[in-house]
């Protein structure tokens, strides 16, 4: 299990993927068209060297988005069970609720204590 990230922590990599997105992003976008205006792509160190820093900001920006997006799901599902609010983990198994709601009235409900006294009996 991936160790619970603070409001430290959390911030902090919002400010990282907000700096990765909206400045570094531009610049080796800028760097990368720059560098092809130099010539020959095969043998230009920048357009390579450019070309490299993109493909590390771009994984480090899905490193911090795929890290938020398990910390919210994380949140999300420790909020409903101290809440008792249900949730579901899948689009299906939600469907699948939902269409056992509409039936909701054809169906018998019995008290589990009933039960196990009847097979006790």
């Amino acid at each position: 299990m991936a160790n619970p990230m603070t409001l430290e922590g959390a911030e902090a990599l919002r400010a990282e993927l907000q700096h990765r997105k909206f400045v570094l992003r531009p610049q080796i976008t800028q760097s990368i068209a720059e560098a092809r205006e130099h010539g020959d792509l095969k043998e230009n160190a920048e357009y390579h060297a450019a070309r490299e820093q993109q493909s590390f900001n771009e994984g480090r920006i899905q490193d911090i988005e795929g890290k938020r997006a398990i910390h919210e799901s994380n949140s999300i599902r420790r909020e409903a069970v101290a809440r008792r609010v249900t949730y579901y983990t899948t689009l299906a198994g939600a469907f699948a609720t939902c269409e056992a709601l509409d039936h909701l009235q054809e169906v018998e409900v019995n008290r589990l204590q009933d039960l196990h006294m009847e097979v006790q009996v």
